[in-house]
């Protein structure tokens, strides 16, 4: 299937990054490589990933997506993650 001159693959699904409001609010950073991959490192990550959440812990119970400024277009990816439930590896505390 193809929008706007642009290949969304076969098949499409159109769900798969469907993003629902929240009633609770999460954070969302957008590091420099540097900083980027120090954190992704710090939560158990390969530094060359490009996008990663964190379910929130303690008493700071927020979500938080970390993305680089070169994908941000991951950042439905990473708050299905969070809607969802799960992760790629479970994070919490």
């Amino acid at each position: 299937m193809a929008i706007g001159g642009v290949s969304l693959g076969e098949p499409w699904e159109p769900d798969l990054n469907t993003i629902c409001g929240r009633s609770a609010p999460y954070l969302v950073y957008v590091l420099e490589s540097p900083e980027f991959e120090a954190m992704a490192m710090k939560y158990g990550h390969d530094s060359e990933i490009g996008a990663f959440a964190i379910w929130g812990q303690a008493w700071w119970k927020r979500d938080i997506i970390v993305l680089r400024p070169t994908t941000l277009h991951l950042i439905g990816h990473e708050l299905r993650h969070i809607q969802e439930g799960h992760f790629h590896e479970d994070h919490r505390g």
